[in-house]
């Protein structure tokens, strides 16, 4: 949420949240040992289990998969781990004084004047790869949310189902066929835009 004056980054997975405040608060140098990185997959609370859980996974396999053990053209073994902590401390130096929050989604009914980009959870799509439990995410009345929300704020959501949003909004990219988390399964994905 982008306001005149403050920038807040909301997320329901608390891991990526203590893993942004760690990263930010230790002037973008991360230890990333192999040491460090049997303790922070094992354990939840450790500030960097969301970049071995969530930034590091393919294929639903957390804290196992080629993200951590993979190879690149560049770096060889290990590889992915220095990919992705120079693009997210890219990303996070470009943010001036943000604040991390940890609340559901409705916690910003009444934002106003804002630039809002959502990612909820797809709809119809298996979402046991994440690390918060989305089975009972209501969809529909995301969209109530995502709708009354665009009134007073210019709103962007990735979503594959463009057609559960009212006319305030419009496809300004199609990302084509992707997977669907961890299945095999193809789904269409979309960035919405408020008109």
């Amino acid at each position: 949420v982008v306001g005149a004056r403050s920038l807040t980054l909301n997320d329901l997975n608390q891991p990526l949240i203590k893993m942004y405040e760690f990263i930010i608060r230790n002037n973008y140098i991360i230890n990333h040992s192999e040491e460090i990185r049997t303790e922070a997959v094992a354990n939840s609370d450790h500030p960097l289990h969301a970049m071995f859980t969530i930034g590091l996974q393919w294929g639903g396999r957390y804290g196992t998969g080629a993200g951590l053990y993979g190879k690149t053209r560049s770096s060889g073994r290990g590889g992915y781990t220095d990919e992705f902590i120079s693009s997210t401390t890219r990303k996070l130096r470009k943010l001036v004084d943000p604040s991390f929050t940890n609340h559901n989604y409705d916690f910003y009914s009444n934002v106003i004047n804002s630039t809002v980009y959502l990612d909820p959870p797809y709809h119809d799509v298996d979402t046991s790869p994440y690390l918060v439990d989305c089975s009972e995410f209501n969809t529909f009345k995301f969209v109530e949310f995502a709708n009354k929300l665009s009134e007073n704020n210019a709103v962007f959501i990735t979503h594959n189902k463009p057609e559960m949003f009212n006319r305030n909004f419009t496809v300004i990219h199609d990302f084509g066929n992707t997977n669907a988390m961890s299945s095999k399964k193809e789904m269409l994905e979309y960035l919405l835009a408020s008109k």
